[in-house]
C-alpha cells in the first residue's frame, strides 16, 4: 500500500479520483445561477444567503468540470412545477462531438468541432434534426460512445419530447400556431412564397422571432438565400422575409412563407419552378427583345419600384 493510500485509510478520507482525458468523464457536471447582493454568477452549488466573493472562477473552467461530458447550466425557473430550467447544455465530450458532427451536417451557424459546443433552449439544431439524433443513439456500436449518447439524450429528450409532439399533430392537420411555427422552418430548407404574382423558391439560413420595424408586433425574420444574375456572372443573393404573428391556429398552406413540401401542389411547382430557371439561365448576356408592360425595379423603403416599358414603333 502507497504512503497516500495509508494516509487516506488513517484520516477516512476518499481516494482522489483519477484525472481523465477532458470531456471523458461519462457524467453531467450542474451549475446553478446564483444572484446574491445583485451580483449574477455561476455556482456547482444551489446557494442560499451566501456572500459572494470578490472573484469567483467560472466552474466551466476548471480542471475538475472540463473532465465531463457535458455541463449544463440552469437558471431558476419562471413559475410552474420546475425549480430550475436549462440555459445552455455545453457538450465537451470528443466522443459526442464526433456523432453531432455527422447528425448535425450542414446545418447553418452549427460547428460541432468547436469547444465548447453549446446548445441554448429551444434547441433548435436538436429538433430539425431529432430523427437523425434517434438513429445515432439507437445504431451506436461503440460502448464508450454509446454511454455518452445515452446521458445527452437522458437530457435533451424531456426538453424536446412536448414539442415533437405538438409538431406532429399539427403537421397531421395540417396547421401550426405562430408560438410553434419555427418547428416547421429547418435551416437550409426549401421556402415557398409568391411575390408580384410570382411564384419563388428560397433556401432558408436561418429563421429568427423579431419586432417588425415599427415594434408594432411580432414577427418570423427568414433570411434566405436565391440563384441571381448579377450581369456579368450567376451567384448567389440574400433575401429577407417575414411572416407577422397570429393567433389561433392557420393552415400552413396559406403562410405567405412555408416550407416548399408542405405545398399542395409540390412536384408541380417544383417542375414549373425548374422550367422557369431555365430560361432565366438563358437569358443571360446580351439580348435585344421588344417588350410592353411593367418591369420591376430596385426595392425603395422594402417595396419594388415599378416602371411602365413601352416599346417605340
Amino acid at each position: 500500500m502507497s504512503v497516500l493510500s495509508k494516509l487516506l485509510s488513517w484520516t477516512g478520507a476518499k481516494k482522489p479520483r483519477p484525472v481523465e482525458p477532458e470531456g471523458m468523464r461519462c457524467s453531467i457536471k450542474n451549475l446553478y445561477y446564483v444572484c446574491n447582493n445583485g451580483h449574477g454568477y455561476w455556482a456547482d452549488k444551489i446557494l442560499i444567503g451566501a456572500v459572494r466573493p470578490k472573484k469567483i472562477p467560472d466552474p466551466t473552467e476548471t480542471p475538475e468540470n472540463a473532465q465531463f461530458a457535458l455541463v449544463v447550466k440552469q437558471r431558476p425557473g419562471s413559475g410552474g412545477k420546475k425549480r430550475f430550467e436549462i440555459d445552455s447544455i455545453i457538450i465537451q465530450s470528443p466522443l459526442l462531438k464526433s456523432v453531432l458532427n455527422t447528425v448535425l451536417k450542414d446545418y447553418p451557424g452549427v460547428t460541432p468541432e468547436l469547444s465548447p459546443l453549446t446548445f441554448t433552449p429551444p434547441f433548435k439544431p436538436l429538433f430539425h434534426r431529432w430523427d437523425a439524433l434517434v438513429k445515432a443513439v439507437r445504431e451506436e456500436r461503440n460502448p464508450v460512445t454509446k454511454e455518452h449518447l445515452d446521458l445527452f439524450f437522458s437530457i435533451v429528450e424531456p426538453e424536446l419530447k412536448e414539442t415533437i409532439k405538438v409538431r406532429d399533430e399539427f403537421i397531421v392537420h395540417g396547421v401550426v400556431t405562430y408560438q410553434h411555427i419555427w418547428t416547421i422552418f429547418e435551416a437550409g430548407t426549401i421556402v415557398f412564397a409568391t411575390e408580384e404574382g410570382q411564384d419563388s423558391a428560397y433556401k432558408l439560413n436561418k429563421a429568427t422571432e423579431t419586432w417588425n420595424c415599427i415594434g408594432k408586433y411580432r414577427q418570423l425574420q427568414l433570411e434566405c438565400e436565391y440563384v441571381d444574375w448579377d450581369g456579368q456572372k450567376f451567384g448567389k443573393n440574400n433575401k429577407t422575409l417575414e411572416i407577422p404573428s397570429f393567433s389561433g391556429t392557420r393552415p400552413i398552406s396559406e403562410l405567405n412563407v412555408f416550407p416548399l413540401e408542405y405545398h399542395p401542389e409540390q412536384k408541380l411547382v417544383k417542375e414549373r419552378l425548374l422550367d422557369r430557371g431555365k430560361i432565366f439561365e438563358r437569358l443571360r448576356g446580351q439580348h435585344f427583345k421588344m417588350y410592353n408592360g411593367v418591369a420591376l425595379g430596385k426595392p425603395i423603403w422594402g417595396r419594388r419600384a415599378k416602371h411602365n416599358v413601352c416599346t417605340l414603333p
